[in-house]
């Protein structure tokens, strides 16, 4: 499903790719900083799967934040 991106000064970007989604988001949280690198590592070195990447990221947080 692709989304549909506008920057701050009004350029649009239409896209499904999970890599340039995070890319152009404004993250503060530190955790959510080393989502977008983990993110722009995989499309660099595979150029797919960056979707799944996160997901298996942010599950293993899920299990050791509960501890």
């Amino acid at each position: 499903m692709d989304k549909c991106m506008v920057s701050p000064d009004g350029d649009i970007t239409i896209t499904n790719d999970g890599a340039t989604i995070l890319s152009m988001m404004h993250v503060e949280n530190e955790i959510g900083k080393l989502l977008v690198q983990l993110s722009k590592s995989q499309d660099d070195e595979i150029g797919d799967g960056t979707t799944g990447v996160v997901g298996e990221f942010s599950f293993l947080f899920f299990l050791i934040s509960e501890f």
